[in-house]
């Protein structure tokens, strides 16, 4: 009989009382003859001003988080694509102004195909190649069962199209590899066919279950599905506790799941702004940190708060296994820059830096902004994550974002979960 190593003794004493500590064990734990873990990554998520005052700040907020250096910077969009011109011009500078990544949210819900196709060309025209592909929620006041969805009706339908356009734009293309044993010169020439550049596509997943899920299992096979269709990264939906997230990792990897999954935080500073994120991610408010933020008597306290609590939820899930943690912003600068700091994915140095160009009034640091949704989109944590939005089609680091060239193929959908709705 083989006796267990240490690695495969479950925890004792006080790891074995704290809850998912198997989890977090199961998550982390990998072969000995496994390569390292690559370093753990950051990004960030942006949404477009809906006022002149905070439009002139964008791109200073930009500059401000792009100096940290996070492996992408994406850009939600409004219900029904109110922001698109606002959005799609944050994406530009983004992507040509700073030396960060920028990715592009887009919906399916109730889009011709041949909108949708028009759409992600505009994307590509535009030098963007990363895209958060999202179903999107049902239009405000639509009825249960009312026929919305259009052509594309899932998200990995949209994934499948993104990746074809961008295989349309780009097709393979011969290369030489010179002479018949590989040396130019040698015999007569010889070609290969060449992959054009590829599209990077990530797509939603939710921890605790979709809303419209019929339960965790199927939350498995639409995330399955999505691989499937070429996605090569997924982000989660807001969450409050590392077990959610470990657990829910645990299960995806035991149902064939291999992309990263990026768990995606909130330092939330009021209890008013708690509630109304639980709202739009359809979670339940954490007792806890409501209590402790309703009774906090400034709003020095109350950030503190609201911090710590988000980089004590990212030390538990970095240890846990976590590629990395995704930022939702809300256009804030401090806050996400201070949780990265404190848990070692930027240096202090960094943050301190930032400090003092705002105090020197060479960037501006961005309001407190009050949550309010833009047609019931656009404002939440993920924005498309959380409600959906993201363009209606017709309407760090390294944990790491797959780049351009490690996307996969467009692959057809397992007969079992072609149908499932994303």
């Amino acid at each position: 009989m083989t006796t267990p190593t240490s690695s495969d003794r479950p925890p004792t004493g006080a790891a074995a009382e704290r809850p998912g500590a198997a989890v977090a064990s199961a998550v982390r734990r990998a072969p000995a003859s496994e390569p390292a873990a690559p370093p753990k990554t950051f990004s960030f998520e942006l949404f477009p001003p809906r006022t002149p005052e905070i439009a002139a700040r964008m791109h200073s907020i930009i500059d401000r988080l792009a100096a940290a250096g996070p492996e992408f910077i994406s850009v939600t969009f409004g219900a029904g694509g109110s922001s698109r011109d606002k959005s799609l011009d944050l994406l530009d500078y983004i992507e040509h102004r700073t030396p960060t990544t920028a990715m592009g949210h887009l919906t399916c819900v109730g889009s011709s195909y041949a909108e949708a196709n028009a759409l992600v060309r505009e994307f590509l025209d535009r030098g963007i190649t990363h895209f958060l592909a999202l179903r999107g929620d049902p239009p405000k006041g639509a009825a249960s069962g009312e026929e919305f969805l259009g052509d594309l009706r899932t998200a990995s339908e949209l994934v499948q199209l993104i990746h074809f356009v961008q295989q349309e734009r780009e097709p393979q293309r011969p290369l030489d590899i010179g002479g018949a044993d590989g040396a130019a010169g040698a015999g007569h020439d010889r070609w290969v066919l060449g992959r054009g550049r590829q599209a990077t596509v990530c797509v939603a997943t939710y921890p605790n279950g979709h809303p419209q899920s019929r339960g965790i299992e199927q939350d498995y096979d639409v995330l399955l599905a999505k691989e499937a269709a070429g996605a090569n990264l997924a982000i989660t939906q807001l969450f409050f506790h590392a077990d959610d997230y470990l657990r829910f990792v645990e299960g995806a990897r035991a149902h064939g799941v291999t992309m990263d999954i990026l768990p995606g935080i909130l330092p939330v500073t009021s209890s008013a702004r708690l509630h109304r994120m639980a709202e739009l991610a359809e979670e339940p408010v954490p007792v806890g940190l409501d209590r402790s933020l309703a009774r906090a008597r400034s709003e020095g306290a109350r950030r503190e708060i609201g911090v710590a609590h988000a980089a004590a939820l990212s030390f538990d899930l970095l240890e846990g296994g976590a590629p990395g943690i995704h930022l939702y912003t809300q256009n804030r600068i401090v806050d996400p820059l201070e949780v990265l700091a404190r848990v070692g994915l930027v240096s202090r140095s960094v943050v301190e830096a930032d400090a003092a160009k705002a105090a020197a009034g060479s960037a501006v640091t961005a309001p407190v902004l009050t949550v309010v949704g833009e047609a019931g989109a656009g404002a939440g944590p993920g924005a498309g994550l959380a409600s959906g939005a993201g363009t209606r089609v017709g309407s760090a680091s390294t944990a790491r974002m797959p780049r351009a060239a490690d996307a996969v193929a467009v692959r057809p959908l397992p007969p079992a979960v072609a149908t499932v709705v994303a």
